[in-house]
């Protein structure tokens, strides 16, 4: 029978050597996803993205992405990826311009 801090999760030893967005970024690579179902594929810099989620692992970042298209969660995937000098040039990357705080009330009826 597992622990009860097990969770379904890998063993933390393991869990440690999982590449992490900022290693990623030390090594430059770039972050790809890919929606299949609307053919679409973005690239992102590790850092920016670790600025929005923190440093994660490509395991930790699958339930973060959503597709701008089809809005879909489930079908997106997240790779690390190194490109060659041949695939640089035309490459598209998203970089992280700014980052917004919306304020929005909330509320909630109370009887008197």
């Amino acid at each position: 029978m597992p622990a009860g801090y097990y969770a379904g999760r890998s063993h933390p030893y393991r869990d440690n050597k999982i590449p992490r967005l900022s290693k990623a970024h030390e090594i430059g690579q770039f972050v790809r996803v890919n929606c299949p179902i609307c053919r679409i594929t973005r690239h992102y810099q590790p850092s920016d993205i670790q600025q929005l989620c923190g440093d994660l692992n490509v395991f930790q970042l699958r339930g973060q992405f959503r597709c701008d298209r089809c809005n879909d969660r489930d079908s997106v995937s997240i790779a690390f990826v190194s490109l060659l000098a041949t695939e640089m040039p035309g490459l598209v990357v998203r970089h992280l311009e700014r980052i917004e705080m919306r304020r929005v009330p909330i509320w909630r009826d109370v009887t008197l």
